[in-house]
């Protein structure tokens, strides 16, 4: 390895030096005492030829700086921090104010704070990026973001420091700083490992409502939560999805969504083995929520969670169809719920299939159950439910499906037809 002592004071790259970079044409190690500053610049393709910075002497805000630019790719670069504020630096890489702009081939390790930044850009792309150890989250994307697309990433052991800016611990964090902000939209989150993070694998924030984020094709494991669409009262997250990922193995949910979170939908995904719920939403609002051909297993507690945290009855519309949720203590509770739809989906090997629970007094009401499955369980269907707004029609249930502990008089007074096979 040839190393090249110091860069002394940075690099600042802007439209008149563009053409002459001062990078040492052999090296292999620098060590950075400034920073690396793009401003202003339009169409610049930067290779760093797989050239390795480290901090020296003090800290920087960040290795590469990159600000009011359009049409940068920048790649092939490993930047090292020290995981410290007083030894290292505080982000990997910020991009502001810019549009067009594309990492790929980068390495991030240890670095202070944030892996990679973003804020108030559009049209991004981060392909390939390997983020280890960042001291807060791997990549944050901030305020006024539309149009970013995550691909191909592994981020990996973010952690959790004593500084006031070494709070959070996310793989990815979406987030922006303050509530009158305006958030991101239009996140594409694909092919990407997110594994061993402090805090959740993907955080999604109510501030600056974000909106559009698409989770597709990933692996979420070993977090301590796998997926939070974290709301609140009168702050929507809209629009959002995942599809085709595998989350499994985090400390407490798989996948939280709580309270307002507007259209989610959770598609083809295997959900399992997380230590609380693997699905809980927890609304307050009408919204629509689609639980749809996922394996749902082994559950440390519920494998679907729909739950409400106000003290009146709360319509969604939830529908679940087509999934098959097996081997955990509860399959699916519902808690003062209105308008949920149960369809075509197989309960297998549970304590309880489904949990009717009376939550402060309230029942939940027009509950469909239509043409559901029940196999190996303790018990089918548990508990209380509004007997005139509900339905339960064309179930089956094998020999051993389950037995039936509705109160007597909702045995009743529900349309009930359950077929054993």
């Amino acid at each position: 390895m040839v190393i090249q002592p110091i860069v002394n004071n940075g690099l600042l790259i802007n439209q008149t030096n563009i053409n002459s970079l001062p990078l040492p044409s052999r090296c292999d190690l620098l060590k950075l005492q400034g920073q690396i500053n793009l401003q202003n610049i339009n169409d610049l393709t930067l290779d760093f030829g797989g050239r390795i910075f480290i901090p020296h002497n003090g800290q920087i805000t960040s290795f590469l700086k990159i600000f009011r630019c359009s049409k940068i790719t920048i790649r092939d670069v490993t930047f090292k921090g020290f995981n410290t504020l007083e030894e290292g630096i505080f982000h990997g890489i910020e991009v502001s104010q810019s549009t067009e702009i594309t990492l790929e081939k980068i390495q991030l390790d240890n670095i202070g704070i944030d892996g990679v930044t973003i804020a108030d850009s559009s049209r991004a792309e981060f392909n390939n990026l390997t983020i280890r150890g960042s001291g807060n989250n791997g990549i944050s994307v901030t305020d006024n973001v539309d149009g970013l697309d995550i691909l191909n990433c592994h981020i990996v052991g973010t952690k959790k420091g004593l500084h006031p800016m070494q709070k959070a611990g996310f793989g990815i964090d979406i987030e922006a700083n303050n509530i009158q902000n305006a958030g991101a939209k239009n996140i594409m989150i694909k092919h990407c490992n997110i594994i061993g993070n402090y805090s959740a694998g993907i955080n999604i924030n109510k501030t600056g409502s974000p909106s559009n984020i698409k989770i597709d094709n990933c692996r979420i494991l070993y977090n301590d939560l796998g997926v939070h669409f974290e709301g609140g009262i009168g702050v929507s997250i809209n629009d959002n999805s995942i599809t085709s990922c595998t989350i499994a193995n985090n400390n407490s949910c798989g996948i939280l969504s709580s309270l307002d979170n507007t259209c989610l939908s959770i598609n083809d995904c295997k959900v399992g083995s997380n230590g609380q719920d693997n699905i809980k939403i927890v609304a307050n609002t009408g919204k629509k929520i689609t639980i749809e051909k996922n394996f749902i297993s082994e559950a440390g507690q519920n494998n679907i969670s729909l739950d409400n945290n106000l003290l009146t009855l709360v319509q969604v519309n939830f529908n679940i169809k087509d999934n098959f949720i097996k081997d955990a203590r509860i399959g699916i509770e519902i808690s003062a719920l209105q308008d949920v739809n149960l369809d075509k989906n197989i309960f297998s090997s549970c304590l309880f299939a489904i949990n009717l629970r009376n939550k402060n007094g309230l029942l939940s009401r027009d509950i469909k159950l239509l043409d559901n499955l029940f196999d190996l369980n303790n018990v089918s269907i548990f508990g209380e439910v509004d007997s005139q707004n509900s339905l339960f029609l064309n179930n089956s249930m094998t020999t051993t499906g389950g037995e039936l502990k509705l109160k007597d008089q909702m045995l009743q007074s529900l349309i009930i037809s359950f077929v054993t096979v």
